[in-house]
């Protein structure tokens, strides 16, 4: 079979559109079963004419990495909007005070070796499970992992917990809830840390008046989580965990009554039982 003549632009074209994120050369051979030198040349030659024509971009510093231009537009209908849509969600150590959440917003979790990230996701759950659906989608733990962190926490019992909870580590913007509080516990992509910020953008995408609280690894310290700086483009509220310390990095819409950037407020905290937070002390950088 001469692949020069099976192979054309539109069946090229039709396998990138039905593209998400990025990809490689690599892979259109694979799943078009491209083999042959000459096979391969065609497609650099369609690849080249699909650049041109803005339908794909190649990815800056990866060799091969190519990427569909999404050119679908959503229109936002902001004079009819309620400004005062402010969700109520309750955040450990009460955010809520100094940071609103309006439908839509993502709001990041990086935390750090130890720091408790799992424990803050979970206080989150117990203090809007009554509010609201509430969606754990979680990559670290078991079910008898859960049950015992979940039996950790004091005034309240096994069944008075109500959250759905599935277990899943990759690809969260294929099954999130566009109107549920959704919490991924966590996201991470081994390696390729730079694609971060292109998952939290799939994910911000598929919301509608639900929200998503996004747990990042983070090192001791860092100015950022895992991602960078991009990981956080799309984050209303950040909030950062090193042991025995909160900080709210970044707040872009701050609480009515606030009238003082919240940035940089601290809490200094201690951990009991690996679930409890105790509240030690507040202050500002």
């Amino acid at each position: 079979m001469d692949e020069r003549k099976v192979l054309t632009q539109d069946i090229i074209t039709n396998w990138v559109i039905s593209t998400t994120g990025t990809f490689h050369l690599t892979d259109v051979h694979r799943e078009l079963n491209i083999k042959t030198p000459e096979g391969k040349a065609a497609l650099r030659t369609i690849m080249s004419r699909l650049v041109k024509a803005d339908l794909i971009q190649r990815v800056q510093g990866k060799d091969g990495f190519y990427r569909y231009v999404d050119k679908d537009l959503s229109t936002i209908n902001w004079k009819d909007a309620d400004p005062k849509n402010v969700l109520d969600i309750k955040y450990p150590f009460g955010i809520e005070k100094y940071a609103a959440t309006y439908p839509k917003n993502i709001i990041t979790v990086g935390g750090s070796k130890d720091a408790g990230k799992t424990a803050y996701m979970l206080n989150l759950i117990k203090m809007n499970m009554k509010r609201r659906r509430v969606i754990l989608w979680n990559s670290e733990m078991g079910d008898a992992e859960l049950h015992n962190r979940i039996e950790k926490f004091e005034g309240i019992s096994m069944d008075d917990w109500c959250f759905e909870v599935y277990e899943k580590s990759s690809n969260f913007a294929d099954v999130i809830v566009p109107d549920a509080l959704n919490i991924i516990d966590f996201l991470e992509l081994n390696e390729e840390h730079y694609l971060i910020a292109k998952h939290i953008k799939d994910i911000f995408d598929k919301l509608t008046t639900g929200i998503a609280v996004i747990a990042l690894q983070k090192n001791k310290g860092a100015e950022y989580a895992r991602g960078g700086s991009g990981a956080e483009e799309k984050a209303r509220i950040v909030i950062h965990l090193d042991p025995g310390e909160l900080t709210l990095k970044v707040a872009k819409n701050w609480a009515d009554g606030v009238i003082v950037s919240p940035k940089g407020k601290k809490w200094t905290y201690q951990l009991v039982g690996g679930a409890n937070f105790v509240n030690i002390r507040e202050s500002f950088e």
